[in-house]
C-alpha cells in the first residue's frame, strides 16, 4: 500500500483533468499560443504536458529545434531551465490558485502528471515559490493553509471518482 492510498475522499473535493482547459500565462505570446495535442491553442496541456516542454523550450528561444526531452539540458541549475520550468509551471500554479480562490477551505490538492512526478522536487519547488508570491489578497491566508503533494499515476485515478459518482456511492449535497 502506498502511503497516499489511504487519503480519505471529503465531502466538498474536488477532483479534475484541467489539461484542456485554457492556459493563465504571462509567458511570450509564442508560448501560449502553442497547439495542444487536442489540435486547439492555449490550453494548460499545451505548455505543461511532457510533450510540449520541448516545444515550449523552442518558443522561448532555448533551442533552434524541437528534440526530445532526453536532450534537453533543462532543469539543472541554469538560467534556460530555471525559464522553462517556470513558464511549464505557471499554468499550474494558476489553476490552484483559482482552486483556493473558489474553494478558500482547501487544505490539500495534489498535482499529477508525468511531469511533476518525473521532475519531481524541482517542480514542487518551483509551484510554491509561484504560490508563495501573493498576486491577490487571498494569496497570504492560501499557502499557508493548503497543502500540495505531487502525486504519481498510482496515488491519482480520475476513473474511480468518476466511478464512485456515477454508482452513487458518493452524493453531492447542496
Amino acid at each position: 500500500m502506498h502511503q497516499h492510498a489511504a487519503l480519505k475522499l471529503m465531502l466538498g473535493g474536488l477532483q479534475g483533468e484541467v489539461g484542456h482547459l485554457p492556459a493563465a500565462s504571462f509567458a511570450p505570446e509564442t508560448v501560449r499560443s502553442l497547439k495542444c495535442d487536442c489540435g486547439r491553442r492555449g490550453h494548460i496541456a499545451a505548455i505543461s504536458s511532457g510533450p510540449a516542454i520541448p516545444r515550449v523550450a523552442c518558443a522561448l528561444g532555448l533551442v533552434k529545434n524541437v528534440c526530445p526531452i532526453t536532450e534537453l539540458d533543462v532543469f539543472y541549475d541554469n538560467e534556460e531551465g530555471r525559464l522553462l520550468l517556470r513558464t511549464i509551471v505557471e499554468p499550474i500554479a494558476q489553476i490552484v490558485r483559482c482552486v483556493c480562490t473558489l474553494q478558500p477551505h482547501t487544505d490539500l490538492i495534489g498535482i499529477g502528471g508525468g511531469v511533476p512526478a518525473g521532475i519531481g522536487e524541482a517542480y514542487k519547488q518551483e509551484l510554491m515559490r509561484q504560490l508563495s508570491a501573493e498576486s491577490s489578497y487571498a494569496d497570504g491566508m492560501r499557502t499557508r493553509s493548503t497543502r500540495i503533494m505531487i502525486v504519481g499515476d498510482h496515488e491519482v485515478s480520475p476513473e474511480i471518482g468518476a466511478q464512485i459518482l456515477i454508482t452513487e456511492k458518493f452524493q453531492i449535497q447542496k
